[in-house]
């Protein structure tokens, strides 16, 4: 029992650090879309402009805004998902929001992956764009399923464990 509960915990801060890194991850990409696309970029706002009355300048600024804001949502969710994840592998608290995050982001994840093959037409480019999306996606879900199952196992031990003395 002694030896699965240190696996699962090893396991805990190996994953911890995998959606740690995948959070900065998911904040590069977008930043680079944004960056590689932004004539098309330009265009849009430029186009929405003629809906919403306001200048180009104050419309660009405020959806650059919005998207750091979500950028930042995006990156301290999955610190917090993988640094607690981390902290209880590494024998500190124990917390339950972080499973409770896992949780949504497992349901997200799983919610985009159905939508993106769904919607294959309007959401990507071609075969490789949709294919590299849709494999780094399912990676993500399945890494939040793995340390979800870990870290209820890991619970579950120690429980028995404390009643075995």
């Amino acid at each position: 029992m002694q030896r699965e509960l240190r696996r699962c915990h090893d396991h805990l801060v190996s994953i911890g650090t995998g959606v740690s890194l995948f959070g900065i991850w998911t904040v590069v990409r977008v930043i680079m879309n944004v960056i590689l696309e932004r004539q098309q970029f330009f265009e849009e706002i430029q186009a929405s402009e003629s809906e919403i009355p306001m200048d180009t300048r104050m419309l660009m600024a405020i959806t650059l805004i919005i998207i750091a804001v979500l950028c930042l949502m995006i990156l301290g969710i999955h610190l917090y998902i993988g640094m607690s994840a981390r902290a209880e592998g590494l024998g500190s608290k124990k917390r339950t929001g972080y499973l409770i995050a896992t949780g949504v982001f497992i349901l997200l994840y799983g919610v985009g992956i159905v939508s993106e093959i769904l919607q294959y037409q309007t959401c990507f480019q071609g075969i490789t764009d949709a294919v590299a999306t849709v494999f780094i996606d399912m990676t993500m879900l399945v890494t939040l399923i793995e340390l979800m199952y870990n870290a209820v196992r890991a619970r579950k031990i120690t429980a028995q464990l404390a009643e075995q003395g």
